[in-house]
């Protein structure tokens, strides 16, 4: 998702998990290439979750 396309709404209630994808990248420190696997139901937030990483990550 390009931060054009990022939504003004803040995420929310998905900070354990955002936190875990953080850390499995280790954005802040020495960002690297992860696999994950990110699973759930349609419609719960899983290309929110990616896009607010990303977002994070271009930081």
């Amino acid at each position: 998702m390009r931060p054009e396309e990022r939504t003004a709404i803040p995420l929310l209630g998905r900070q354990p998990e955002l936190s875990e994808l953080g850390t499995a990248v280790c954005l802040g420190e020495r960002p690297r290439p992860a696999a994950v696997v990110l699973g759930g139901d349609a419609c719960v937030g899983k290309t929110r979750l990616l896009g607010e990483v990303g977002g994070l990550a271009a930081e």
